[in-house]
């Protein structure tokens, strides 16, 4: 059984965790389902009843609301992304990290 990521092609928080999957190379564990939050199907709402994009299913049918929830629990579960450097370099890049989230 695989994940499932509901987003939107339009969604930058979505966008951002694409991008993670496949930088990650789990595109097979995972199965895309494009949805319109603002006329979402029950089972969207389920898994978020915000109704805000993206949110992830896992097999366990666990979901997580939020682009930096499923990141966390992608790198935990698959190992797949580079860890953040320590000390001072650590803050930086997380700095960097929450302006883009500013931005976006």
């Amino acid at each position: 059984m695989k994940l499932t990521l509901y987003c939107s092609p339009t969604s930058p928080y979505a966008r951002k965790v694409r991008i993670a999957i496949v930088e990650m190379g789990i595109e097979d564990s995972v199965m895309e389902v494009h949805t319109d939050p603002f006329n979402a199907p029950q089972e969207f709402l389920i898994a978020n009843p915000l109704s805000k994009l993206p949110a992830l299913v896992t097999e366990r049918g666990d979901a997580l609301p939020d682009s930096a929830l499923i990141l966390d629990y992608l790198t935990h579960r698959f190992h797949g992304l580079a860890p953040l450097p320590r000390g001072n370099k650590r803050w930086e890049v997380l700095r960097r990290g929450k302006l883009a989230d500013g931005i976006l």
